[in-house]
């Protein structure tokens, strides 16, 4: 049985692919305030989403953007 830790973190990371998926990119902050969790919180879910390969972190503007799956 899972912890609800792991179900919580999980939820937050669907959260905060969501807004990235809405706004097709978004910095720190602006996912943080979308999802209401603090910056360094959002900061730790767009960084394992990024080591996980689902968002990437545009060098040009510092925002986090969704990576597309290619077509098959």
């Amino acid at each position: 049985m899972e912890s609800t830790r792991a179900i919580r973190a999980r939820i937050r990371g669907l959260d905060a692919r969501t807004v990235l998926n809405v706004r097709d990119g978004a910095a720190v902050s602006g996912v943080a305030a979308e999802i209401g969790l603090p910056r360094t919180t959002t900061h730790r879910v767009l960084e394992a989403l990024s080591h996980s390969g689902l968002v990437y972190r545009d060098a040009a503007d510092d925002c986090y953007r969704p990576r597309r799956a290619p077509l098959a």
